[in-house]
């Protein structure tokens, strides 16, 4: 089975870390690096900057690699953020209309057999079933802006495969210029780890080409480990919440 290290690409720079002054001495070395050359993109790490201390390293660490004691650190974009929040409000409309209440979380790690991720946004109902730990989310999402699509098929396993998870969905938000994808993937226990579901948005779609195109809904009892009440329906991603998710990264990417 492929590590996360596999899926990083052989140009990624790693440096050896004991300590919290040694991991912000290796972004103050990056930044001065990065001021030198004109093809890299300061904004987003300069935006990792903005926040000082152990915030810093909190915002920025994405998964921890217990076998090669490796920690993969990411540096946010603006649309990388905003997708995220921008989904879970997304999520929270659904909820009210739903009379269904659950915790959106950005930020708790979770460790598995060999490694400890965050999730860029996580959902948990508030009233577990008996015997359910606190532990893994119900859905899990990530949010793909510069990250190559084998690892984040690497990052769904983890929510999806880990021997304890108890993951229902995995969502992922790949975001560009040009494009917003959202998919849903699911467990597979006889298939390779993939999206069963999507809906896409194009920002200048060719002639004759439809702007928004797919389908994704998430059912209740995935999310709320319980049937339906009366009122209540399953997540369903509308054309015209992808549209308002788009182009609220769409504003960030242009500036």
């Amino acid at each position: 089975m492929k590590s996360s290290q596999d899926c990083i690409s052989p140009s990624t720079r790693r440096y050896r870390c004991e300590g919290y002054h040694e991991c912000v001495g290796v972004f103050e070395q990056e930044f001065e690096r990065m001021e030198r050359e004109e093809d890299i993109d300061e904004r987003s790490f300069l935006e990792c900057f903005e926040n000082s201390g152990d915030k810093l390293l909190m915002l920025s660490w994405k998964s921890y690699d217990h076998v090669s004691l490796s920690s993969l650190i990411k540096m946010p974009s603006t649309a990388h953020g905003t997708a995220a929040s921008e989904f879970s409000i997304i999520v929270r409309d659904w909820l009210r209309q739903s009379g269904a209440h659950i915790t959106i979380s950005t930020s708790k790690s979770v460790r598995g057999s060999t490694k400890t991720k965050v999730a860029d946004f996580a959902w948990m109902p508030y009233d577990l079933p008996p015997g359910r730990s606190m532990k893994w989310p119900t859905v899990a999402g990530e949010v793909v802006v510069t990250q190559s699509r084998r690892g984040l098929t690497q990052a769904m396993k983890f929510w999806l495969d880990e021997p304890e998870s108890e993951v229902r969905v995995a969502i992922s938000i790949t975001a560009s210029k040009r494009k917003v994808l959202v998919e849903r993937w699911v467990r597979r226990p006889n298939g390779p780890t993939s999206p069963d579901q999507w809906m896409g948005i194009v920002r200048n779609p060719r002639k004759n080409c439809p702007r928004i195109s797919g389908y994704l809904s998430i059912n209740f009892s995935d999310i709320m480990l319980r049937p339906r009440g009366n009122g209540q329906t399953d997540f369903v991603l509308t054309p015209q919440a992808l549209d308002d998710l788009a182009k609220v990264i769409w504003r960030d990417f242009l500036g």
